[in-house]
């Protein structure tokens, strides 16, 4: 399953499908980042934001 795509994308959608996406709020949550978990557009960055 997904074994045609490109690794890279293959890689981000299986993480997206798992919830472990290098979202900015899952950044935040596992302390890799600061406190700002906004997108461009203002909203919280999450695994739905981005796939909506």
């Amino acid at each position: 399953m997904g074994g045609h795509l490109p690794w890279p994308l293959w890689k981000t959608l299986n993480r997206l499908k798992a919830g472990v996406a290098r979202t900015k709020a899952n950044m935040v949550k596992w302390k890799f980042n600061g406190e700002d978990d906004t997108c461009d557009c203002g909203e919280r960055q999450t695994d739905e934001h981005l796939l909506s």
